[in-house]
């Protein structure tokens, strides 16, 4: 038997943090929501400040749906997605897409085990990992795996990987492997990863978790598109249950079984059971759970708090929420250029005005829940004595005198066009007109809207994403120099440099006092604002089985069967 080294006992502390809540029963009754959280937090383990070796091997994650039996084999599933795709590229993509594990896998995965009601990590294309040396990972790679363009998954390949999100100027990873010095190739099989210091972050970082930027792509295929790579289905190639063979742009894609997929099912055959999958751009919430509901597509991941009570009152549907995970609503303002960049209280006074809990209780209906801070409750770092912006007119008016502006002034909103989106900018118009920071509205569909961002021609903005599985991801993803996901364009060495204290140590009680330092000096810069969190759900026709779910809330089809 092989033996799987775990990379440190801090990995098990951190999702004790993040994960300890099980995922409730999918249900298909109508039953009244619960009272929405995000987390709760359980007695973590001691901590240590050394990498841990331990020399058993994980055990196997239960699927995160009841047993199922008599498995049945063929048919497509239908799904129904909210954003359009952008590439299928993982590293240079900027989209958290539901469907692209289907196509790509990872090094390690996290996978909820229904036993110790933890998310844990599991080997994946990695099928064990040694760091004693704490300052290093060793991977030993599963023999004998192809890429979908027939050439082989190896060490290279895995290096290649890692490099591209360490040094190609597009990369969308590059808070993924911040703590990464270089790879290099042991063996075919074996695939060492330097690290600049001891990370606890980097098994998450490596993840499918992280949003699959680290998901491992044909280098040969690299090697003859390019940057190309991943923008057409001839030009796609992963490791992953199935293969990318149809794409009409802002219309679907197919998906079709890729008979040398390496894993098994439960019936000893390798995976998938699905023949194929379908996945439809539909924008509209209120389209997409209409088509749910007629039959015309089979899941849908985050249907809206206002069409809750018809999905569990269908008998066909079943209604599954992710308590642990949620789309998080936030502000940023443009520090490129503009009005904002250089005015601290006028920042100060556009988040003083905005009402999260009138927010949060308008547009979640019951899955809404005011959101102070980057990180949501349970997460490692979060504590309630962080400061923190609060509705209150008066100071808002008061701090908009003090920036120079005593008669109000003009300002432009950009956002994304998704229904609750462009709610939650009406409503903040309203916050905003009452201290007489009088607000236009600017939307765009989602590409475009980055294309803006990355422009820089805005004033300031609203977005959402997931909870990342470790507040290093988390934070440098959307507020480190250069992150990806740091619309704002803002850089501060004292915040780069709180981070880069965070992952590298594996202390988990230190860890807690630097995020608590890092949240403090985004307070105090005001580059950001956060409303309010949507708890996820995923509703699925019940003739779907075996689904799996992640921590990031998206749906997991691997598994999955048609009971037809």
């Amino acid at each position: 038997m092989r033996k799987t080294v775990s990379l440190t006992i801090t990995i098990l502390v951190v999702l004790s943090f993040l994960l300890a809540c099980a995922p409730p029963a999918p249900t298909a009754a109508p039953t009244k929501p619960a009272a929405p959280t995000l987390a709760t937090t359980a007695t973590a383990p001691a901590a240590t400040t050394a990498p841990v070796a331990a020399a058993t091997k994980p055990a196997a994650a239960a699927a995160t749906s009841a047993p199922v039996t008599k498995i049945k084999r063929g048919g497509t599933a239908r799904g129904g997605r909210q954003n359009d795709w952008e590439t299928f590229n993982p590293i240079l993509s900027q989209n958290n897409v539901d469907d692209t594990d289907l196509v790509y896998n990872t090094l390690v995965a996290f996978k909820y085990n229904s036993d110790t009601k933890r998310f844990s990590v599991v080997p994946e294309l990695a099928e064990s990992w040694d760091s004693k040396d704490p300052k290093a990972v060793i991977f030993k790679l599963r023999n004998g795996i192809k890429f979908h363009d027939g050439s082989d998954f190896n060490a290279d390949a895995a290096k290649f990987v890692i490099d591209k999100l360490l040094t190609h100027p597009k990369s969308q990873g590059k808070e993924n492997v911040a703590a990464i010095e270089s790879a290099a190739v042991v063996d075919p099989t074996t695939v060492r990863i330097n690290l600049k210091a001891p990370s606890a972050s980097i098994l998450p970082n490596l993840s499918l978790e992280a949003n699959v930027r680290a998901g491992m792509i044909s280098k040969a295929m690299w090697d003859k598109y390019g940057d190309d790579f991943g923008t057409a289905p001839e030009k796609t190639a992963g490791t992953g249950p199935m293969r990318l063979t149809e794409w009409l742009k802002s219309d679907h894609i197919r998906l079709q079984r890729f008979d040398g997929y390496w894993e098994n099912g439960e019936d000893g055959k390798p995976l998938p059971y699905l023949d194929g999958y379908h996945g439809r751009f539909i924008a509209d919430d209120s389209v997409r759970v209409l088509e749910l509901r007629s039959g015309n597509i089979d899941i849908v991941n985050l249907v809206a708090g206002k069409d809750v009570p018809a999905v569990k009152a269908n008998p066909d549907l079943v209604y599954w929420e992710m308590p642990w995970q949620g789309n998080h609503y936030q502000m940023a303002f443009n520090f490129r250029k503009g009005l904002f960049s250089d005015n601290l209280k006028l920042r100060q006074a556009a988040l003083y005005a905005v009402d999260q809990e009138n927010i949060a209780k308008t547009l979640g209906l019951g899955q809404g829940i005011p959101l102070p801070y980057t990180l949501g409750e349970g997460m490692l770092g979060y504590d309630t004595s962080v400061p923190k912006y609060t509705y209150d007119v008066a100071k808002a008016k008061q701090l908009l005198g003090e920036a120079g502006y005593p008669n109000g002034m003009d300002v432009e909103l950009s956002g994304v066009s998704r229904e609750v989106d462009l709610r939650m900018a009406q409503i903040l118009k309203v916050n905003f007109d009452a201290i007489n920071l009088r607000t236009s509205l600017s939307s765009r569909e989602r590409i475009a809207w980055v294309q803006q961002m990355a422009s820089g021609d805005y004033e300031f903005t609203t977005f959402r994403g997931p909870f990342r599985l470790d507040p290093d991801l988390h934070m440098g993803y959307r507020m480190s120099t250069g992150g990806s996901g740091n619309y704002a364009g803002w850089s501060n060495p004292s915040f780069d440099k709180c981070l880069e204290e965070g992952r590298s140590t594996y202390d988990e009680k230190q860890r807690q006092e630097i995020y608590k330092r890092c949240q403090t000096i985004v307070y105090e810069q005001a580059p950001f604002g956060f409303i309010w969190a949507q708890v996820f759900n995923n509703v699925y026709n019940k003739r779907l089985k075996g689904l799996e779910t992640a921590f990031s809330g998206n749906f997991r089809l691997r598994r999955a069967w048609l009971d037809n």
